[in-house]
């Protein structure tokens, strides 16, 4: 009897070591995890920090910046000590969308790195070298990404609506001695097929074609059926994914004044 009562005690005393046991590997895999979590959140925070302290000298106003009655509100001197790749600013009124624009040598290297040049998912609003750094090409073509958040091109999904699309026009650009006014004419979602390298857009008839594409219907989307894009107009093409990787959405303006 005696024998049976202490293995009794040995089999409770083990069936209570490994409880502990189980509770304090749990618990520690808890930890594990909210660290995890905790330390994603701080990313993310860390990374729109980034970005607003880049936003922020968007509040400095650049001397000797009066053109034409349109003053541009950025310090470009004081952007390009911070990375020398800043070489215009872009703003859509009623969107998140208020950031410096970057080109860099290497041609993608902001879909990874912030204005600061920190790796970021977040990324920044970038062009290629496709295309120059003075607005004059037909189609200038920026790209970002689509933040949940609402942050860099996220704020684009917006103009999926129809009646948003309608009542919010326009998009300003601010280089360090010009204003561009830009008029939204369209937004659709295109395949991930290279814009700029799968049409000719110096040609005239390859222009043409490119518009009447759009204006055909064949993307679907929203229109701006009063506004009438020609083969000599200059235009703008904001790109940023959807969640599927075969597709972009795309939103579109045209230049409708410029003061310099």
């Amino acid at each position: 009897m005696q024998i049976l009562k202490k293995h009794k005690k040995i089999n409770a005393f083990i069936k209570k070591i490994t409880i502990q046991h189980i509770i304090i590997v749990g618990s520690a895999l808890t930890a594990v995890i909210c660290i995890v979590i905790i330390a994603s959140v701080r990313f993310k925070r860390s990374d729109t920090d980034n970005i607003k302290k880049i936003s922020k000298i968007k509040n400095f106003k650049a001397a000797s910046a009066q053109i034409q009655n349109e003053q541009i509100p950025i310090d470009f001197n004081a952007l390009k000590k911070i990375n020398p790749d800043i070489y215009a600013w872009i703003t859509v009124p009623n969107t998140n969308i208020d950031y410096p624009l970057l080109r860099s040598e290497e041609e993608d290297f902001y879909l990874t790195h912030n204005a600061e040049k920190k790796k970021s998912a977040a990324g920044a609003l970038y062009t290629q070298s496709y295309n120059s750094d003075d607005f004059t090409d037909f189609n200038t073509v920026i790209y970002g990404h689509n933040m949940i958040n609402g942050s860099m091109f996220g704020g684009l999904a917006k103009y999926r609506n129809s009646e948003y699309f309608s009542k919010n026009q326009n998009i300003h650009i601010y280089t360090p001695d010009k204003v561009f006014n830009y008029r939204i004419f369209a937004a659709y979602v295109y395949n991930d097929t290279h814009i700029l390298l799968n049409y000719s857009l110096t040609n005239i008839a390859q222009k043409v074609e490119y518009l009447e594409d759009i204006y055909s219907g064949k993307y679907g989307g929203n229109l701006r059926e009063d506004l009438r894009v020609t083969a000599s107009d200059k235009i703008i093409t904001l790109s940023t994914c959807t969640s599927d990787k075969k597709e972009r959405f795309l939103v579109q303006a045209v230049l409708v004044s410029d003061s310099q």
